[in-house]
């Protein structure tokens, strides 16, 4: 039976907030524009937008005023206000990048992304230098997952504003998903000596170390992440999965148990207590995770599939066939259920079902050799020889040093009378697996059929030597009087 734990990463945090670009205005009158400047300061972006329209309808051709009442109007986040009047003033003067910076944060809020990219890439030609304006762009780079584009423009914008947090933030993000963890993490660092009280920058500084492979420096990010915010959600997530990621089980459940309780309807952190609860055989406790993830996503496969791998541990076979019945339901090409669902079905008795799951798994993957010789094991005991020896000579062909196959093969031999074949596959299967306790008891087996007692015994002691617990072989050599 295997089980599928995955641990799900918390999200890097990125800043993608447009940069509006503001000029200066030059009219004659410019007292309503100096209040506007005035209530824009105490955030009344409302009575700041009446003094502009009252600027413009003194100054109806001033460009800067009308790139200022756009701002404003991107400000309460009315790209549809925005637009029209940004748009007049680039009619007016084509040779604002401010005004171009603008109109595509606004295109970009409609969802306009070519639109957006022209607007910006425009206001870079009239001032390259700008680093809102590259900010903006590369932002939307990230969008359109332009990350080689994104990387240039941000590493531009660095160039000129080496000092802001955002743009340092970002490129960060933009390595980190080109899997340049080594880059990200250098472009965190400098985000964290610009903002060291910043959880979020934290956070992202060790998801890249922790893909880079320094776990103890990740951790110690992540430490102060919580230390700085000790109710973030994602800070608790990543701190989890560091935790389990290095076998501190304990602290991983400690903080997947603080992530649900600030998130208790997010699916991820139940999840993986469940994962980590199956790793400690605290059974009941991962079955009631399982289910509240099941809650939140109730056709989860892997969870479905997990949860009746829980149940076959508790030895709640009929509740295990359900689960994996349901999996099989939502996905009847989903292999792992069925053999899963095979193996309980074997455990039950039930041989012939087991067999049907174990033929779909080989429909499903032909080249499985579990299957294979699970099938082969099934036939053998059934007593269908011939079939049985076709699966295993085909992962022999397929694996010749599959210790299981050439084992079987053995037993094949011996259910024929041909026990000096027998032995040689028995030989062959120890010299592929030499601690292969059960091939010692078929070997030992093997020669007590051929009256070599003394061989037997032998054999039936290193089988034992291997696996203490070993019934059959115990069994064996009681029987011969040297148990």
């Amino acid at each position: 039976m295997r089980q599928h734990p995955k641990f799900i990463l918390a999200v890097l945090f990125v800043c993608c907030a447009m940069k509006p670009v503001l000029g200066q205005v030059s009219a004659n009158n410019a007292d309503h524009f100096q209040a506007a400047l005035d209530f824009y300061r105490k955030s009344d972006i409302k009575s700041a937008i009446t003094e502009l329209q009252a600027f413009l309808k003194d100054n109806p051709d001033d460009a800067l005023g009308m790139v200022w009442l756009g701002f404003m109007y991107l400000k309460q986040e009315n790209a549809d206000e925005a637009i029209p009047i940004l748009e007049k003033a680039i009619n007016i003067r084509q040779d604002l990048p401010e005004a171009y910076n603008n109109l595509g944060t606004a295109y970009l809020a409609k969802g306009d992304v070519a639109k957006a990219t022209s607007a910006y890439e425009k206001s870079l030609s009239l001032n390259p230098k700008n680093p809102s304006a590259l900010y903006n762009l590369a932002n939307l780079y990230i969008k359109r997952e332009r990350f080689d584009d994104a990387i240039r423009k941000y590493t531009e914008a660095a160039e000129v504003a080496p000092d802001d947090v955002n743009i340092w933030n970002n490129l960060g993000y933009a390595y980190y998903v080109k899997a340049d963890y080594a880059s990200a993490v250098a472009a965190y660092r400098r985000a964290v000596e610009l903002a060291p009280k910043d959880p979020a920058i934290h956070l992202n500084l060790g998801l890249a170390l922790h893909r880079s492979g320094d776990s103890e420096k990740a951790l110690a990010e992540f430490e102060e992440a919580v230390r700085l915010d000790p109710g973030d959600y994602s800070i608790h997530i990543a701190l989890g999965e560091s935790y389990a990621s290095t076998g501190n089980i304990d602290k991983a459940v400690e903080h997947f148990v603080n992530a649900a309780q600030i998130k208790p309807n997010e699916f991820t952190p139940h999840h993986n207590l469940a994962v980590l609860y199956g790793k400690q055989e605290k059974y009941d406790a991962a079955v009631r995770e399982y289910e509240e993830a099941l809650k939140i996503r109730p056709n989860e496969l892997n969870v479905v599939n997990n949860l009746g791998w829980i149940f076959y541990k508790m030895g709640r076979l009929e509740d295990s066939v359900a689960h994996f019945r349901k999996a099989i339901a939502i996905n009847p090409n989903y292999a792992l259920a069925h053999s899963n669902l095979a193996v309980v079905y074997q455990e039950l008795g039930k041989p012939d079902l087991a067999l049907a799951e174990w033929e779909e798994v080989l429909r499903i993957n032909p080249k499985s050799i579990t299957a294979a010789i699970s099938l082969a094991n099934i036939y053998l005991a059934a007593g269908r020889i011939k079939e049985a020896e076709g699966k295993y000579k085909q992962v022999c062909e397929a694996d010749p040093r599959n210790p299981h196959a050439l084992n079987g093969m053995g037993l094949v031999a011996e259910r024929l009378g041909r026990l000096d074949e027998a032995i040689e596959w028995y030989k062959r299967a120890l010299e592929a697996e030499p601690k292969f306790a059960i091939a010692y008891n078929n070997m030992g087996v093997a020669y007590e059929k051929k009256g070599m007692k003394q061989q037997a015994i032998q054999y039936y002691k290193k089988a034992l030597e291997l696996d203490p617990g070993y019934s059959d072989a115990q069994a064996n050599l009681s029987r011969l009087g040297a148990g």
